[in-house]
């Protein structure tokens, strides 16, 4: 988080950020910070799709084993 926050203060960052939205400027210290991480952090599932991948004989596969 103090990276990403260093990250974003830079100049080709910088002009494309108005704020911190989540955990905000008030969270500074290393505490605040881990709370902010730890009652934010959710799971989600992500159900399958049923597009099939396609192989090396498929002209337009909509994904290969290297990515879509």
């Amino acid at each position: 988080m103090k990276l990403v926050r260093r990250l974003a203060s830079t100049p080709p960052f910088a002009k494309a950020v108005a704020a911190e939205l989540v955990p905000g400027d008030a969270a500074r210290s290393d505490v605040e910070l881990g709370a902010a991480i730890t009652t934010g952090i959710a799971t989600y599932g992500h159900p399958p799709s049923t597009v099939p991948m396609g192989g090396p004989e498929d002209e337009w596969p909509s994904s290969t084993s290297r990515g879509p």
